[in-house]
Parts: C-alpha cells; structure tokens; sequence
C-alpha cells in the first residue's frame, strides 16, 4: 500500500506532466489553423488530361474550343510550329513534355487544314481552387503565345491581349477579384485573324495559400491525455 507522501509524488509528478500535454494540445490546435504556400501547375496547351505530351494533329484533353465555325465542335488540335504563315515569323518551337511541362500550339482545325473558322472563337480552360485560401495572395503567373490577334482572361477578366505573339509572352495577374473559389475558366479568344494557319498557345502556374493538413500528432496527444487522467484517478484511489 502507497503512503500519502508517496501519493502525493506520484500525483505531482502526473499534474506536472498533464499540464505540459495540455500546453503541447493547444499549440498543435493552434498550428491546425495554419496555411501554407502552395504552387498549382495548370495544365498548359498540348497535353493528355493525365499530363501526357500530346502528338501534332491530336486532339488536347484538356483545352476546349467554343464558338468554332470550323466543323470540328469543341475539338481543340496541337499543331506543330512549322504551321506558322508563309512569309511570316516563326512560331516558337513546342516545347510541351509529360508532366504538364512547357507547352505546343493549338488550333481548332489540325494543321492539314490550313483555314480555321472566322475569329471570334475561344479556347477554354477550366480548374478549381476548391481548398485553397482566397483571403490571402493569390497570383497567376505564366505565358502565352496567339497568331493572329486576341486575348487572354480569367472568368472574364483580361489579363493580356495582343497580335502576333510568336513567341511566349509573360503575363501575370493578382487580382484577387478575378478568382474563383470553385470553377475557374481561362479563355483565350481569336478577336480577329486572316483565317488562315491561326493558333494559340499557353502555360503557367498559380501561387496561392492552403490549409495545412491536420497532424496525427494532435490525436496521439489527446489519446496520452486521456491514459494520464486514468492514471491520475487510479492513484488517487490508493
């Protein structure tokens, strides 16, 4: 049988220990609620829906035409630089490789079919920011090409436009009003050409704020909490 000043050891010894799990509780609570720094690759022209670099004259898993009067519905085609109008620049050369890495020209006709519908059509992107904090900074940077004039925006809202672009140009928007928190669309609309060997280009990435996920860490210590309440009970029952 335990004498009281042995009891009373046992019991300061678990009050000191509790109160130091209590304090290590409330700041993994707090880091909970802490966010971090994340980059968001958005899948650039010229790729399989997986990220697979895709081959001239097949159709891009994840760039939709709308407004086409060209026959092809919402096909959009990767077309290889050496599509570029006779007499005038070069594009520049596809660079896209698997991983959502670099980027390749599209077109709404494949570029065995040198005439594309009249401008006025649109390539379209969509992607969701769903879990991500739009409270804090939040910025797309990336880059795009169009031959022959157009613009670029996000859910409406244009962040460059230009004629001619061969080769890619920087853009870059921190908007806050431009994000959505769900469903995002990036368009980029031919506004005029000469209907003949067209296309776009684009790749970029987003620069935004995440939660940071949850740590176990914080159930293991409530779960030794409760072993040393037990405890403390069982010996004070002695």
């Amino acid at each position: 049988m335990k004498t009281w000043e042995g009891q009373g050891g046992s019991m300061m010894a678990l009050k000191k220990a509790l109160c130091f799990l209590i304090a290590v509780g409330v700041l993994l609570v707090a880091r909970t609620g802490a966010s971090a720094a994340a980059v968001i690759t958005l899948a650039g022209t010229g790729f399989s829906a997986t990220g697979t670099a895709l081959a001239n004259d097949t159709i891009d898993g994840n760039w939709t035409v709308t407004n086409s009067t060209s026959g092809n519905g919402a096909n959009a085609y990767v077309v290889g630089n050496g599509s570029a109008d006779s007499g005038y620049p070069t594009w520049e050369t596809n660079t896209a490789s698997n991983g959502f890495v670099g980027s390749s020209w599209l077109s709404e006709t494949p570029s065995t079919i040198s005439t594309p519908g009249v401008a006025g059509y649109s390539f379209n992107l969509t992607f969701s920011l769903a879990g991500y904090n739009l409270s804090d900074p939040i910025t797309l940077n990336g880059s795009w090409c169009i031959d022959d004039t157009g613009t670029i925006a996000l859910n409406g809202n244009v962040i460059a436009s230009g004629s001619g672009i061969y080769s890619l140009s920087a853009l870059t928007t921190n908007n806050l009003s431009y994000f959505r928190q769900n469903l995002n669309t990036l368009t980029i609309t031919m506004t005029a050409s000469d209907n003949l060997i067209d296309g776009v280009r684009f790749q970029g990435t987003i620069n935004a704020t995440a939660p940071e996920a949850r740590t176990p860490t914080l159930l293991l210590g409530t779960a030794i909490l409760g072993l040393l309440y037990s405890r403390r009970r069982s010996v004070a029952a002695l």
